[in-house]
């Protein structure tokens, strides 16, 4: 599976703010082959996992990773008309957003973990449930998911100290 060689960041001023959009050129994912994969797996991925505050995605490869995510997000399909493959397409970037500073926290596994509480959490509890429409359902768990991406591995004190770029920024 390839991932996007050529992603083009774009940046714009607009009142003071900075807004970032990210493009990434799908033909280079594997799409059809992701989302068969993805699809054979969820298949073997019981329900009653979903619902398991004892959930450890250190216990499952990549693929079954893909399938949990894949079981979270099902019910939103409907809502986002995000086609299947492309979401697949969109997982192998969100690892390897969360890969690429080879972080050994915050990772991909931890933004399964989130996004899993953030899910169990919506079903467990009903009052909390209860504030959200489907499309802040939705918005929470890939809130979750890609909550660290990118995540440089270090706190503020350390950015401060360092005077680093992103320190400097903020």
């Amino acid at each position: 599976m390839k991932f996007a060689s050529n992603v083009n960041q774009q940046r714009a001023s607009t009142n003071n703010n900075t807004m970032r959009n990210i493009r990434v050129d799908l033909t280079d994912f594997d799409l059809e082959s992701v989302y068969n994969e993805v699809i054979a797996a969820e298949k073997v991925i019981p329900h009653a996992l979903l619902m398991d505050w004892n959930f450890d995605a250190l216990k499952f490869d990549r693929m079954q990773k893909f399938a949990i995510l894949y079981k979270i997000f099902k019910p939103h399909f409907a809502l986002t008309k995000v086609p299947l493959p492309t979401f697949g397409a969109f997982l192998q970037k969100v690892e390897h957003l969360y890969s690429r500073n080879k972080n050994p926290f915050h990772n991909f596994d931890h933004g399964v973990m989130v996004c899993h509480a953030a899910n169990l959490l919506m079903y467990r509890v009903k009052k909390f449930s209860r504030l959200l429409d489907d499309k802040l359902r939705f918005a929470f768990v890939l809130a979750a998911l890609g909550h660290d991406l990118d995540h440089p591995g270090r706190n503020n004190n350390f950015e401060i100290n360092s005077n680093s770029k992103l320190a400097l920024r903020y």
